[in-house]
């Protein structure tokens, strides 16, 4: 079973399934070793980026950046971090209601959102405030 850092660094490539084993990374991505992932694990607030469209479905969701021609997708708890970026939530906020909508462990949640919320800003999804 892949660990969450290989899970993290293929999602960073942009491309991700919804038929994983985890609720917040899906297996079968690819990836590249070696891949810098940056820390976000200081970031308060990631903030959408305007040149991104997404669609949601109860699949989980599409991201299309118009500005650089990337898709992204992502499972549904995917998509609910989205949503709660969309509204200008903390990622502390996120972690918090993550726990309660998936009934997962603090530290969980927290890890899970660390790394999907830098795979997006290592693509620009998401840019950092804060």
């Amino acid at each position: 079973m892949p660990t969450l850092s290989n899970r993290a660094a293929r999602a960073a490539r942009g491309i991700a399934r919804a038929s994983g084993d985890s609720p917040f990374f899906p297996r079968n991505t690819s990836f590249t070793p070696g891949t810098p992932v940056a820390n976000v694990q200081r970031m308060e607030f990631a903030r959408v980026s305007s040149s991104v469209r997404s669609s949601t479905s109860d699949d989980g969701l599409i991201l299309m950046d118009v500005a650089g021609g990337l898709l992204f997708a992502a499972n549904p708890v995917g998509a609910r971090i989205w949503q709660l970026l969309e509204q200008r939530c903390s990622c502390e906020e996120i972690v918090r209601q993550l726990t309660v909508d998936y009934e997962v462990t603090y530290d969980r949640a927290h890890a899970d959102v660390v790394a999907f919320v830098d795979a997006l800003r290592c693509r620009g999804l998401v840019t950092g405030e804060g």
